[in-house]
């Protein structure tokens, strides 16, 4: 391998860096009037489609308690619906209204026009370049990674857990740990790029 340690240590602070903007992408999509969080669950709820809660949690590998209170939030603003169940009369599905595929393509907007803005010196062949490389990192390090257990893919947070019950950092109060080998891991991704 022709790439020195001291590469790799400055590839690991850019990674960093990269994670940043991650947070940057989720204060500009969150809207008015509903937290990232919520918001990527109505992405994937768009890219899944309709869906039990339970479905749904499944999906986004989080509990259904916090899958719930997610959909009370956007149920609340009408960006979600309910109808029974044709498969089953006593269970409902949850599904995206007009309303709530406005909000979508009305923050999508704003994040394309947030990064069309800061990168008016790049070149198309840049973004291209820059796209191809991340998603090459993403592959080989998800190749490399030790396959951890079914059961270890979604942790509660211990005690000590930096990120706040309440889900304000991050619209969760669960850690959701997305391997690229995990069943739900493309529907999953699919909903959150949605906003990017």
């Amino acid at each position: 391998m022709d790439v020195t340690r001291t590469q790799l240590e400055e590839l690991i602070r850019a990674i960093h860096d990269v994670v940043l903007i991650r947070k940057d992408i989720s204060r500009l999509a969150a809207s008015k009037s509903c937290h990232f969080g919520a918001l990527s669950v109505l992405a994937t709820l768009a890219a899944s489609g309709d869906a039990r809660v339970s479905q749904l949690a499944e999906t986004l590998m989080v509990d259904v308690s916090v899958a719930s209170r997610q959909l009370a939030q956007l149920e609340a603003h009408g960006y979600v619906g309910r109808r029974a169940d044709p498969a089953d009369g006593r269970a409902h599905l949850v599904f995206v209204t007009e309303a709530g595929r406005h909000e979508l393509e009305s923050v999508r907007s704003d994040v394309v026009d947030h990064f069309e803005s800061a990168l008016h010196r790049w070149q198309g062949a840049d973004v291209d370049t820059l796209t191809s490389q991340l998603r090459r990192l993403r592959s080989d390090l998800g190749l490399s990674r030790p396959e951890a257990p079914p059961d270890a893919q979604v942790q509660p947070p211990g005690p000590n857990h930096s990120r706040a019950r309440s889900g304000q950092a991050s619209g969760t109060d669960t850690e959701v740990r997305v391997g690229p080998d995990h069943p739900n891991h493309q529907q999953h991704r699919t909903g959150v790029e949605a906003l990017s």
